[in-house]
């Protein structure tokens, strides 16, 4: 698994930024979608500059709420699919959500959890 596979999607990362979530990450996208580390995205006064974090599931997981459970499904590579599931504030009918990576399927929680008013973004 290289690198990026372990990191959320450009567009998920966009989504969060959107959403107000500024916790910081080891890694960051570059305008053209390229990963690269936070350290080498500073402006001259040594400043972060803004841009969009590239997330990871253990960072992900650090802002999750507690009960906020990961796990694999399915045996085959190619049919490998995340689950996220909180089961301790969302409603029982809410299923989770699904990601290819576990920092893909943890993130679109995370958005789930802000967007639906379970998790303030900037409380992260």
């Amino acid at each position: 698994m290289n690198n990026e596979d372990k990191k959320i999607s450009l567009e998920l990362a966009r989504e969060l930024h959107k959403l107000g979530v500024k916790v910081e990450s080891e890694w960051c996208y570059f305008p053209n979608g390229d990963i690269t580390k936070a350290s080498h995205f500073t402006n001259i006064n040594g400043r972060m500059m803004d841009n969009y974090r590239a997330y990871d599931s253990s960072e992900l997981g650090e802002m999750l709420p507690i009960k906020t459970h990961t796990w694999k499904r399915g045996g085959l590579k190619n049919l490998i699919v995340w689950h996220c599931e909180n089961i301790k504030d969302t409603p029982i009918r809410y299923s989770g959500k699904l990601g290819i990576t576990e920092a893909e399927a943890r993130g679109k929680m995370l958005k789930w959890l802000i967007k639906n008013d379970y998790v303030k973004a900037g409380e992260l």
